[in-house]
């Protein structure tokens, strides 16, 4: 199994899952700062048509996908308001942030490391 991760700067996020059997699901996220505190976007989840398994499955998803962004736009605000007291630093970047980097050259004009080919990292859970 493997993973792949893309950004498409200023505003477009890919992941791929990849399974023994191929493609298992795609998401792309295209996302836009409307103002200095806000960010918008819209994004798309696509997986192999499974039938009427993958219907019950998307039912399923659609829930708990909302769990998981309503958990995100909490920690995005808790950030996000605790910044106004924080000194100003630098983020930390720690060895499981493997896009981080490569984010941080496309931001700032640079060819990210990840150009020169492929990055493998292998995690054992």
């Amino acid at each position: 199994a493997k993973t792949i991760g893309r950004i498409r700067h200023p505003g477009i996020a890919e992941l791929e899952y990849w399974g023994k059997d191929g493609l298992v699901l795609a998401t792309t996220f295209h996302l836009r700062q409307a103002d200095e505190r806000i960010v918008e976007g819209v994004g798309w989840l696509i997986g192999r048509r499974q039938g009427l398994l993958g219907e019950l499955k998307a039912l399923a998803f659609k829930p708990l996908f909302n769990v998981a962004l309503q958990q995100d736009r909490r920690v995005l605000k808790s950030a996000s308001d605790n910044a106004r007291f924080a000194p100003r630093a630098l983020p930390v970047i720690g060895p499981l942030d493997f896009l981080r980097r490569d984010i941080a050259a496309i931001m700032e004009g640079r060819t990210p490391p990840a150009a020169s080919g492929p990055k493998v990292h292998e995690i054992e859970l």
